[in-house]
């Protein structure tokens, strides 16, 4: 179980971090092929291809940063896991764009685990 949760907070900060050097394409790596992205606002992204497009839109609309923090963690069973969280994004001055919460599916895929279904929305009304 360590190992897992180790794996997943590794993830995370990969997504962090791609985020963070405008490398969109490195994060969607991080994703199942044939996932899906359920953005506020927009309809249903699948694959890595709208998971770049989607985040180049945050990019482009001025965020520069991505914290996650994770509030929930479990494996179900051998090959799928949920995560429950909250994101801040920020602008370069470091002041707050939007913050809110998600919800992902991993899967593990060939050892390693990718996410799989993410879902998010803002706080903001």
């Amino acid at each position: 179980m360590a190992d897992f949760k180790a794996q997943i907070e590794s993830n995370n900060k990969a997504v962090m971090d791609c985020f963070k050097a405008n490398d969109m394409q490195g994060l969607s790596e991080l994703y199942a092929e044939d996932c899906k992205l359920l953005p506020p606002g927009m309809e249903t992204l699948h694959g890595r291809q709208g998971v770049v497009k989607a985040l180049s839109a945050l990019w482009e609309e001025g965020a520069r940063s991505l914290e996650m923090v994770t509030e929930e963690l479990e494996q179900l069973g051998e090959d799928a896991a949920y995560e429950r969280s909250a994101y801040t994004v920020r602008k370069a001055d470091g002041s707050v764009m939007d913050v809110g919460k998600f919800v992902v599916i991993w899967k593990k895929i060939g050892g390693s685990w990718q996410l799989y279904i993410d879902v998010n929305n803002s706080n903001k009304a």
